[in-house]
């Protein structure tokens, strides 16, 4: 994405008080993260956002822009473009989720998991990524999600895999909706995302149902704790492994959600 100074500049101006002059297609430019907005996609989709795209930045409509203006209209067009995405046939979550996931095991990111086989890894946190965009976008269809990527594990092994591990993903999130209701007030969220990293992460070791119930109910405890030391900077990295490893989930989760 490239970074019209004239017009940022302009937008930080508005931000401070001032009324200025710009056009709906300068403001779309600078709100809107093309390559960001279209990672992942098919080329055929990626072609169709990047047309529609180029239509709103050449919107040479123009208005003296105060800052309640300004933030209504960047709420507009963010609106504009997404109704564009799932009018034309969703967004490819799936791929987009399935890359990012394959991106964030590039490097082995848990301490102490290297010898279990990546599929494990893959399901249980594609269950809690999926579990977290599911609550932030209403759009989200995790029907059509799920079925994918049950059908990818069925593509890559047997189907008798496929069926098996769509179980465990199953179970895992019927377990985080169970810790979603623990929380509220202040941090809720974060407080759930920490909780439900904990049984994701236990679940790459062992996904014995007594074993993950036992974890479960430690979580609603321990995420809240993990979540607190983290947001006030005195998470300590040698406190042990499995909160070392929390905190990376719970960071790649929230880069996901807020990229």
């Amino acid at each position: 994405m490239s970074i019209d100074f004239e017009t940022a500049i302009a937008m930080q101006r508005i931000c401070t008080g001032e009324t200025i002059e710009l056009t709906r297609g300068k403001i779309a430019g600078e709100v809107l993260d093309i390559d960001s907005l279209t990672k992942g996609f098919k080329s055929e989709k990626e072609a169709e956002c990047r047309g529609f795209y180029e239509k709103l930045i050449s919107d040479e409509t123009k208005k003296a822009y105060d800052i309640d203006l300004l933030l209504e209209e960047t709420d507009a067009i963010k609106k504009e473009f997404d109704d564009f995405i799932a009018s034309s046939g969703g967004n490819d979550t799936f791929q987009v989720m399935f890359d990012a996931i394959g991106e964030f095991f590039m490097t082995p990111p848990f301490e102490g998991l290297d010898s279990i086989e990546y599929g494990v890894n893959e399901v249980c946190v594609f269950s809690i990524l999926e579990y977290f965009v599911g609550k932030e976008s209403e759009e989200h269809d995790h029907d059509t999600v799920r079925k994918e990527y049950r059908d990818s594990i069925a593509d890559r092994t047997y189907e008798e895999v496929g069926d098996h591990w769509i179980g465990v993903y199953d179970d895992l999130q019927k377990r985080y909706d169970k810790l979603w209701s623990a929380f509220d007030g202040e941090h809720a969220f974060e407080y759930k995302l920490a909780a439900c990293s904990i049984v994701a992460i236990s679940a790459i070791k062992d996904q014995d149902a007594f074993s993950l119930d036992m974890v479960q109910t430690g979580a609603i405890q321990k995420g809240k704790e993990i979540a607190d030391a983290y947001l006030d900077e005195t998470y300590d990295e040698d406190e042990s492994i499995l909160t070392n490893n929390v905190v990376k989930l719970y960071e790649f989760i929230w880069a996901y959600l807020r990229g």
